[in-house]
């Protein structure tokens, strides 16, 4: 099937259900909430404040114009009631009990609140988010199971591997297991096995390795391996050409250029293979970052159009991955249909073979009638064509051609005749040469 037949198919399994639109509009308000109390905080305390070379100042910087394009998008009559509500404590508390019903909403408020002392410098961003193992765990679980990019992606996925159950797979950045765990619903099961030839789960951190290990190390094909996507994976043992599906959920956004990562990427797959890339697609929303920009690699991208945030359209994904051996964006399976509730989308895109380089063509001559203005014109024309003209062109008479040492390597582009009728009445002396060249050269154009 084509591509559009397959987004139709796959799409025919999404869900009519009311998307919850008030929750996330809740969830934005209350972050923008926390974040306006926080710089607050941060600006009026006696502690030292980050190192002005920290990557917080940028995420300290990047939530105040989040703030201000917040109440910069409302009316002016409203504008001032949001401020006066950003700064009530009673109304973040409403607003902290309609949205901490869930774990995307608990981690928020879990890091809303310790947000002042961690641009304060009081609170380590990095102790914070990992001191229970299980909450980013958790979180990104919850992401899976409660939108339908997955459910979508997982028929794609279905219906693959079972035309090609076969298939050589590779994650990247594999993290804490929870997009394997989504995707092997489609491609194992208990009765029949795995419908995949190996899967590779890599990660650059050994620790997440180990616990791979001793969660998906009984599933037949598994093995696990460090990697990192920003170097050259024949560098690392990692054969070239080897895997037909590499996975990345979340991790490409966290390198320093895409151009590059994608590059490295595309060596791993089979010409054909199919890149399974999750990713944050909604750039310019204050949720995007909120969690994710307390991490140093949320800011490691070096390309002008990631200075704000490392996430960027899927619009633009379509471009970068044009742009880096692969086929663009085939397939698109965004979390929820409404803007309001949309961050991240699922695309699919194909490793695109790599275009030989046109042969080099030969030196050719162009044969005419140097007096005469139209064939020289005719000439000239030829010469412009610089697509299909060769690299050396000559413009010889018949007499000049005929006299080659190598005429049987000769190509001709007879153009002689095209304003006059040369052959009605030629001589012998002139049909000589004439004859020679039409018998010995390698190949003519008349």
């Amino acid at each position: 099937m084509e591509a559009r037949q397959i987004q139709i198919f796959c799409n025919s399994h999404r869900h009519d259900e009311i998307e919850p639109a008030q929750r996330f509009r809740d969830l934005e308000l209350l972050t923008v909430s926390f974040s306006a109390q926080a710089l607050k905080h941060s600006r009026g305390s006696d502690q030292p404040t980050v190192s002005p070379s920290s990557y917080l100042q940028r995420y300290n910087s990047w939530l105040q114009t989040k703030i201000d394009e917040y109440l910069d998008a409302c009316s002016s009559e409203n504008r001032q009631e949001l401020e006066c509500s950003l700064r009530n404590t009673e109304h973040l508390g409403a607003l902290c009990g309609r949205v901490g019903i869930n774990k995307r909403g608990q981690l928020h408020i879990r890091v809303g609140e310790e947000l002042g002392n961690i641009l304060s410098g009081d609170t380590a961003p990095l102790e914070l988010l990992f001191a229970k193992q299980n909450l980013l765990a958790e979180f990104y679980t919850e992401n899976i199971q409660t939108s339908q990019a997955f459910d979508l992606a997982v028929r794609y996925l279905d219906a693959l591997v079972h035309k090609h159950p076969e298939l050589a797979f590779i994650e990247i950045g594999a993290g804490t297991g929870a997009t394997t765990n989504a995707l092997l619903t489609a491609m194992h099961d208990l009765s029949e096995g795995p419908r995949f030839k190996n899967y590779t789960f890599t990660d650059i951190r050994p620790s997440f390795l180990e616990k791979a290990r001793d969660h998906f190390g009984h599933v037949q094909g598994f093995d696990f391996r460090v990697l990192d996507i920003e170097a050259d994976p024949g560098s690392q043992g990692f054969s070239e050409g080897t895997y037909d599906v590499l996975v990345a959920s979340l991790v490409f956004h966290a390198t320093k250029n895409l151009d590059t990562t994608l590059q490295q990427a595309r060596k791993l797959l089979k010409p054909g293979g199919k890149l399974l890339l999750m990713e944050l697609t909604e750039p310019d929303s204050i949720r995007t970052g909120l969690i994710f920009g307390l991490l140093p690699g949320w800011w490691l991208g070096t390309e002008s159009f990631r200075q704000q945030s490392p996430c960027i359209s899927s619009n633009r994904w379509n471009e970068v991955l044009l742009e880096n051996g692969f086929s663009g964006n085939d397939l698109t399976f965004d979390d929820y249909q409404t803007k309001d509730c949309h961050m991240w989308s699922i695309i699919v895109s194909t490793a695109v073979a790599p275009v030989p380089d046109a042969p080099k063509l030969p030196s050719m001559n162009l044969v005419l009638d140097k007096t005469s203005e139209y064939q020289l014109g005719l000439a000239e024309e030829l010469e412009k064509c610089r697509d299909l003209s060769p690299s050396s062109i000559n413009r010889l008479s018949v007499e000049e051609a005929a006299r080659a040492h190598d005429l049987n390597s000769r190509h001709q582009i007879m153009l002689v005749g095209s304003s006059s009728t040369m052959l009605s009445d030629i001589t012998a002396t002139a049909f000589l040469p004439l004859q020679k060249l039409i018998t010995t050269s390698a190949t003519i154009i008349w």
